[in-house]
């Protein structure tokens, strides 16, 4: 599965938007999709 992603290579750098591939979750785990966020941004510098 395509997902986009905010990534970050290294502390202190700023995010980008970059495309990865997702497995298939493993037998212990779920996918959960988030479909709404509510409230205010978070800080990440």
């Amino acid at each position: 599965m395509k997902i986009q992603a905010a990534v970050t290579h290294a502390q202190g750098q700023d995010f980008t938007i970059e495309e990865m591939t997702l497995s298939a979750p493993r037998s212990n785990e779920v996918r959960v999709k988030v479909v709404a966020k509510f409230g205010a941004g978070v800080m990440m510098k």
